[in-house]
């Protein structure tokens, strides 16, 4: 069993499979941005009641909407202080690998393309 402890609203969140989840917030805003940092851990928090009365477990990740690479100064402190053990997930536009924070997961903003294309891109980003 995983037990995930959140500091925002002070109840201990348990369940073996809540790291496969990932959360994207309730409004969609722009929260890891100065414009709606302030509604970080609300946009979640609503989002983790709903997946506690609908799948019974918490979300093991937190996916940033709207993660234009222009991120609030605050956006560590933010999740540092209501994330609990969950992982979060910003573009970045890079791989992930060993060297990175623990509880930061890198994905890549996807463009459209044709297939040919797309895989060539893909093959073209190299590991950081």
């Amino acid at each position: 069993m995983t037990s995930t402890t959140s500091s925002c609203h002070g109840d201990t969140l348990t369940s073996r499979y809540h790291s496969k989840i990932a959360d994207h917030s309730a409004a969609h805003y722009p929260v890891s941005e100065n414009s709606f940092i302030a509604k970080f851990e609300e946009q979640f928090l609503e989002c983790e009641e709903r997946f506690k009365s609908e799948m019974v477990h918490p979300s093991g990740h937190w996916v940033a909407p709207f993660d234009r690479g222009h991120r609030a100064d605050a956006l560590n402190q933010t999740f540092a202080a209501c994330g609990g053990d969950r992982k979060l997930v910003l573009v970045g536009n890079r791989y992930n690998h060993s060297g990175q924070a623990a509880n930061r997961i890198y994905r890549i903003a996807m463009w459209e393309d044709t297939a040919a294309s797309l895989t060539a891109k893909l093959a073209a980003i190299q590991p950081s």
